[in-house]
């Protein structure tokens, strides 16, 4: 087991840490530390597993989010887009219309021109 996971350490060490053995594993008075290391990488690398449980929470929420941000195109593209050429045909020349000559006129005139 140990010649297939080597050649893959370099790899994997930012994300399971470092797959040696530990200097003092091959000292008979220290017998229980290479199982404590082992130990120690065998539960990092179940919690970092352990987030594959959460994809398909996030695969919803980016369905989700998918799903609003076509709607929220599709709302600008045409009844923000029509509205604003409503206010343009109708509502700016109707306020032009209806401003009184001098400063107000002036203001709104800027509007009509947009």
């Amino acid at each position: 087991m140990r010649a297939l996971v080597r050649p893959y350490a370099p790899l994997c060490a930012p994300i399971f840490g470092s797959m040696t053995t530990h200097p003092v594993a091959h000292d008979p008075g220290h017998s229980s530390e290479p199982l404590t290391g082992f130990s120690r990488r065998y539960l990092g690398i179940l919690s970092k597993l352990q987030a594959f449980e959460e994809l398909p929470a996030l695969q919803v929420a980016a369905a989700q989010a998918r799903t609003i941000a076509r709607n929220t195109l599709s709302l600008f593209r045409h009844a923000v887009l029509e509205h604003h050429v409503d206010e343009e045909g109708e509502l700016f020349p109707a306020v032009l219309r209806s401003a009184r000559r001098g400063p107000e006129a002036e203001e709104v005139q800027p509007w009509c021109n947009a």
